[in-house]
This record gives C-alpha cells, sequence and structure tokens, in this order.
C-alpha cells in the first residue's frame, strides 16, 4: 500500500459480521441469493479489494465458517455469548480485532461489511477506504444513499392514533426540487480508526464522513421479503457486469 502512516504501511482489516442465527430470516446468512449464499458476496468484495491488509468473517457457526475457509477467508471464531440477538455488533468487531492483532499486529482502520447488503465491490471498498486516508481528522465513514420520496419532509408522526403531525413543519409544504438532499445510510460500508473502536468501543465517530453509493444498486435484508427483492437486484446487478455500486 502507498500511504504511510507513522513511517510504516498503513493496516486495513475487514472485518464480515456472520452469525448463525437471526429472528428476521433464518440462517440469513446462508440463504440463496441470485444462486449463491448471501455471505460469499461479502467475502468476494472484500478479497477484491486492494486496500484491505486482512479479511476475516467472525461467526459462532461451523457451516458459515465451513463457507468462509472455502472460500479461503480467515474465520475469527467468537464466543455463543458475542453470537447472540441482543448484542451490539461492534462487541464482536472488538473481539475480531484482537484476535486478528494477536497474529498480525496493530491495524490502523477497520472496514466492516455485512453480508446483509450484498451488492458492493472491491473498488468502492477501496474508494471509502481512500477517503478516509485523506482526512486524518475523521474518525469514522458510513455509506449513505440519497433518498428521495422517502425525505423526512414528507413523514408524519401519528398522534392519538389517527392524526398526523409532520416530521418536519418547514419542509411539508416544500415541492420535491426544493427539498434539500438528505442521505441515509445503506449498510454496505463502514469504516472507523482502529483506535476508535479499541478506545471506547464505537464505530462511529463524531467526526464522520460520508461515502454517498448508487441507490438503485442499494439493498439492505433485514425482513423475509427484503430476499426476493434482493435476489432479483442482484440478478440484475449480475447481468450489468457487477458495475461499481458508487
Amino acid at each position: 500500500m502507498a500511504e504511510l502512516r507513522r513511517g510504516r504501511a498503513t493496516k486495513v482489516l475487514g472485518i464480515i459480521p456472520a452469525r448463525g442465527g437471526s429472528k428476521g430470516v433464518p440462517r440469513k446468512n446462508l440463504v440463496q441469493i441470485a444462486g449463491e449464499p448471501l455471505l460469499a458476496y461479502a467475502i468476494r468484495a472484500g478479497q477484491e479489494s486492494q486496500r484491505l491488509t486482512s479479511l476475516c468473517v467472525s461467526t459462532e457457526d461451523g457451516e458459515i465458517g465451513a463457507l468462509a475457509g472455502s472460500m479461503g477467508c480467515s474465520v475469527v471464531w467468537r464466543p455463543q455469548e458475542l453470537a447472540e440477538d441482543s448484542v451490539p455488533i461492534v462487541l464482536a468487531m472488538e473481539h475480531a480485532l484482537r484476535v486478528e492483532e494477536k497474529d498480525h499486529g496493530a491495524f490502523d482502520l477497520i472496514v466492516l461489511l455485512q453480508p446483509t447488503s450484498p451488492i458492493r465491490t472491491g473498488g468502492d471498498i477501496d474508494k471509502a477506504t481512500q477517503i478516509m486516508l485523506e482526512e486524518p481528522n475523521a474518525d469514522s465513514l458510513i455509506s449513505v444513499i440519497c433518498v428521495d420520496d422517502a425525505h423526512p419532509g414528507r413523514m408524519y408522526h401519528l398522534k392519538r392514533g389517527t392524526w398526523l403531525e409532520p416530521l418536519e413543519p418547514q419542509a411539508e409544504q416544500e415541492s420535491r426540487q426544493d427539498l434539500p438532499k438528505i442521505y441515509y445510510r445503506n449498510g454496505a460500508i463502514y469504516a472507523c480508526r482502529a483506535d476508535l473502536l479499541r478506545g471506547s468501543g464505537r464505530l462511529i465517530g463524531k467526526r464522520r464522513l460520508a461515502f454517498v453509493m448508487k441507490a438503485e444498486w442499494s439493498i439492505n435484508i433485514d425482513e423475509a421479503y427484503e430476499v426476493a427483492q434482493a435476489d432479483e437486484l442482484v440478478r440484475r446487478w449480475k447481468e450489468a457486469g457487477c458495475p461499481s455500486a458508487s
């Protein structure tokens, strides 16, 4: 890697969290999307990246670990207590960082690749990493998409069951063209300084950068109905030659 920090090459760790359990979609990380397990897309993108120094899958599940191993990806076996639904993902990331640093020494940047957002390329990961490297004052980065019809100016609270209260009263009457651009995180790429994760147990800091991606290639699978949507979108993405999603 060309970038230097304190006289040495910058070390970037990619972490793919992949539990065996899931409430919304059973065995979600292994569900077939466009002919491949969901997890495979995150692994392949990480392996295509030229910026990641190391890449690992964090899991407690034997089948998931076997898939990662068959693809040549390192596996960090997390304890069961870090694989429960209620456990924040940053705890699993801290564990993976400690394990990887025992073998590879200290890392400078951490990149989180969630399997539930299957459309991203190694080039997208590299672009996001470069943004972090070029802004030393930033402590974290979030991939986002620009919202359109889901703009907060068109959203409401429900008061007493049926009365609508605008979320942004000053924007309620504005035309779409006049509304300020609003961005929503799409789950594809998160990055942070390793010191942030080590020091505060946080993935998102106060000095966060945006990595803007294309809305047409963004999906994040949380519920069962989104599996079919992701399957169709990924098929179209593959037919288009797996272009950059940013």
